[in-house]
């Protein structure tokens, strides 16, 4: 007995997958790539009126006739949601009864600045530290001056954050400041803030000048020590500085007292101050004041 098999026409249309784009592209895509596969070689086509016939699809893929399809389709927008419908026909005329759809969108452009809150100003003598927070991770800059008009930018701090600072250096002792922060995100929205210059004062060198007792209850061997004489002959200093230097070099903050810092932020080792007051002649006075660290 003889058995033959034989196989049938080809009447299976091709199985299509992998369609995309798919979810949201990035604001500002005007057109982009349609792709996807098909378990065997053939011909795609596309439309964007759903149930279209093959034959009648307007779109044809610029590279088909393989298992890889792929064309660029444009006139995208901003905020839009796009529908393709894609049919494909193997060798054998077997076309798609049914559309594969891809489908996807444009996101909308962020356009909104960061919202700046909590601006505060914490002035020293000749420094400040200007410190906000924001919404979103944003850029940290601040414009000051002497007057409403501002004038001078801080070097911008290009990382992202939501807490900022930014400390303002070489300023003038007992003066007001006018400041605006700024910040901007990641789209390059910016936002200044107040609207108004908000002002801050810096103190007075005198307030600095040492004290009589160490702060906060501090041993006095653990904190600066503070040296303060006079004299009632010519105005020279220069037995004076001797004076300070020497006293120096034999006066440290004693190791292992524990303070990661003196009182004026000094690294612990030492740190004297000295007021010199001379009278010249027709008992006119003049004072010196130095730091010796």
């Amino acid at each position: 007995m003889h058995i033959e098999y034989t196989s049938g026409p080809d009447l299976t249309p091709p199985l299509r997958s992998n369609g995309q784009p798919s979810g949201t592209l990035a604001a500002g895509t005007t057109q982009t790539a349609l792709n996807l596969d098909t378990d065997e070689n053939a011909t795609c086509k596309y439309d964007t009126i759903s149930s279209t016939a093959f034959a009648s699809m307007s779109g044809s893929f610029t590279i088909t006739g393989g298992t890889a399809h792929s064309t660029t389709v444009a006139g995208l927008f901003d905020g839009g949601n796009f529908d393709y419908y894609v049919r494909c026909e193997d060798g054998s005329a077997n076309a798609n009864p049914d559309d594969f759809g891809i489908s996807f969108s444009v996101s909308i452009p962020d356009v909104t600045p960061p919202q700046i809150s909590a601006i505060a100003a914490s002035p020293g003598d000749v420094t400040a530290d200007i410190t906000w927070t924001s919404h979103e991770p944003a850029t940290s800059q601040v414009e000051y001056g002497t007057t409403p008009a501002l004038g001078t930018l801080t070097t911008l701090d290009s990382s992202l954050t939501t807490s900022h600072s930014v400390t303002l250096l070489d300023l003038v002792a007992s003066t007001t400041y006018y400041f605006q922060v700024m910040s901007a995100d990641v789209n390059n929205n910016q936002a200044v803030e107040p609207p108004v210059p908000d002002t801050f004062t810096t103190s007075d060198l005198a307030s600095l000048l040492p004290s009589q007792l160490p702060p906060g209850g501090l041993a006095p061997a653990d904190v600066p020590m503070f040296v303060t004489f006079g004299s009632d002959d010519n105005y020279i200093t220069s037995g004076n500085y001797w004076l300070v230097d020497n006293f120096y070099g034999t006066k440290t903050n004693p190791p292992g007292s524990g303070n990661p810092a003196t009182y004026d932020g000094m690294p612990v080792g030492g740190s004297f101050y000295f007021i010199g007051f001379t009278l010249q002649d027709y008992g006119q006075a003049f004072r010196d004041s130095a730091k010796h660290a």
